[in-house]
């Protein structure tokens, strides 16, 4: 694809986490492993990148590489603000979003779901 498409097809052109911080379901709540791995997809200590050219670049509409992979429970910095530490989404613990976890109690809470990685 390189002859094709040039060095753009290496580049990380897209990353986004999920916000959910127990985006986790096991087979008998969720038969279908592909619905199973969208679940995760949305976990918050899942940092998901995109490899190759954005699906907008107008010279690559034909080509695009859907090419993607997960780093998980990664520290993650932009410039000096620490976004993911050790695959905590910082964000979890602003105030407003403790707030309004705070309204329910009886919901599974903030804290991330034991993992077996």
């Amino acid at each position: 694809m390189r002859e094709r498409l040039g060095d753009a097809v290496y580049e990380f052109s897209q990353l986004h986490s999920g916000v959910h911080p127990q985006a986790a379901v096991g087979p008998h709540q969720c038969p279908n492993p592909l619905y199973r791995r969208l679940i995760e997809h949305s976990y918050s200590s899942n940092i998901h990148v995109h490899i190759g050219p954005p699906a907008y670049a107008v010279d690559y509409n034909h080509y695009w590489m859907h090419c993607t992979g997960d780093i998980r429970t990664a520290t993650f910095r932009v410039g000096d603000t620490l976004v993911h530490e050790r695959g905590h989404l910082t964000a979890l613990d602003h105030p407003a979003v403790l707030a309004i976890a705070a309204k329910y109690p009886d919901r599974p809470g903030l804290a991330p779901a034991p993992r077996s990685y």
